[in-house]
């Protein structure tokens, strides 16, 4: 990335910090590092088969029985604040997907497994469930977005069979479009005012630039419980798959702005931020900036403009290459993970035929051996007796003649 992109960027972070709190949010580029050279996120926990990627968090694969979760280890602290999450769910199939994620503001400090894809629903606080897949079995209580909450952690607060509020809401993409690529996100902003006790969601699902209404609720939770509130974000797939991809999180605390006055005040930090930056390039080159005139300032801005382009241009072909080659990387794994089950099979029913084979031959052997066995020992019985018996007649007259011997030496003695 260019200098001028970077002075940009860090521009922007600055005039930003004002408003959102960083130990409640993350966004992209993630480049911090493991001593085993994996990514980590500074104050926040992935586990399960999520993945942190440079440019984005993917909660899930688009594969079967997958959960993936992001935990904020950080206490909300506050009882108003407002949380915007940008994130995708997109898959390679057209008609058939699922499950969906859920964005918890409760009091766990980090990640228990449950039914709310994948994580606890005993808590106290709220939950924003987003579930793309139709279950029959609640189809006329479904919703697309869903609020839950609970003031007691005994208590199960998902109920997908009983009425709740929300909103129906078209944010899944579906990938073998031609025109998806990565600017393909959806954007979810989750208002709490603790003083009213109440909820506000709203979505901008295809990233056009503005909010819906989606609820307004007023929620009936214990005092104080917002002081060990944490975020946390969970995702899962079961028999329908999808891709979950977390790319950023933004909270700010102390407010409770309406969707129109927190533009307003993004776009206002942006020009000043763009103005600021503007000056500050002039100066590093060298240009007095009360020196140029109002045509000169234009072209600066031009030309910086196009800079600005250009960096956005490369930005967005180094998310589209991270993307792809994270679907290329998962495809191959599974492939491997395919070959690998068919191999231990044609392994396992190897050894079976081997010793099938091993047992029959020694039957066999040991079966033919007995018989040879047999057949010998009959035949030298049955020699033995004919040579007994062949014996036994040439010593009969011998016998005969010592009788008559003896016979007649008693008779003359």
């Amino acid at each position: 990335m260019k200098p001028i992109a970077l002075f940009l960027i860090a521009l922007a972070a600055v005039a930003m910090a004002q408003t959102v709190s960083p130990i409640h949010s993350l966004s992209p580029p993630f480049n911090s590092f493991t001593w085993s050279g994996n990514r980590k996120l500074k104050g926040w926990l992935c586990t399960g088969d999520s993945s942190i990627k440079e440019y984005f968090i993917r909660l899930t694969p688009d594969r079967q029985s997958k959960q993936g979760y992001c935990w904020n280890d950080a206490a909300l602290n506050s009882n108003k604040w407002v949380t915007t999450i940008k994130f995708r769910i997109s898959g390679a199939g057209e008609n058939l997907f699922g499950d969906g994620m859920t964005i918890f503001f409760t009091d766990k400090e980090s990640h228990e497994d449950g039914t709310m894809h994948g994580s606890s629903d005993h808590f106290i606080g709220f939950a924003i469930d987003l579930s793309t897949f139709r279950n029959p079995d609640y189809y006329r209580f479904h919703k697309d977005i869903s609020l839950y909450s609970s003031s007691s952690p005994d208590g199960s607060a998902y109920q997908p069979g009983a009425a709740h509020p929300g909103c129906y809401s078209n944010y899944r993409y579906f990938e073998g479009r031609q025109d998806f690529s990565v600017d393909n996100y959806a954007r979810i902003q989750v208002s709490y005012d603790g003083d009213l006790n109440r909820v506000e969601v709203k979505i901008d699902p295809q990233n056009h630039g503005h909010y819906v209404d989606c609820l307004t609720e007023t929620l009936t939770l214990p005092e104080g419980w917002w002081k060990k509130a944490h975020i946390g974000i969970s995702a899962s797939t079961g028999d329908l798959a999808d891709n979950h991809d977390l790319i950023e999180v933004s909270t700010m605390l102390g407010i409770t702005a309406t969707d129109s006055s927190l533009q307003a005040k993004e776009e206002e930090q942006l020009e000043v931020a763009r103005e600021e930056s503007l000056k500050n390039l002039l100066n590093t080159e060298g240009v007095e900036v009360e020196t140029l005139n109002p045509k000169e300032m234009a072209l600066f801005a031009l030309v910086k403009e196009m800079n600005d382009k250009q960096g956005e241009e490369l930005q967005k072909l180094k998310r589209e290459l991270e993307h792809s080659m994270a679907a290329i990387d998962d495809s191959i794994n599974n492939m491997i993970r395919k070959l690998q089950q068919r191999g231990d099979v044609s392994e396992t029913r190897i050894s079976e035929l081997e010793s099938r084979m091993q047992n029959r031959v020694g039957s066999s052997l040991t079966e033919q051996i007995q018989n040879r066995i047999s057949v010998l020992e009959k035949m030298l019985d049955n020699s033995l007796k004919q040579e007994v018996k062949k014996k036994s007649s040439n010593w009969i007259l011998p016998f005969l003649l010592l009788s008559v011997v003896l016979s007649i030496v008693r008779a003359y003695a």
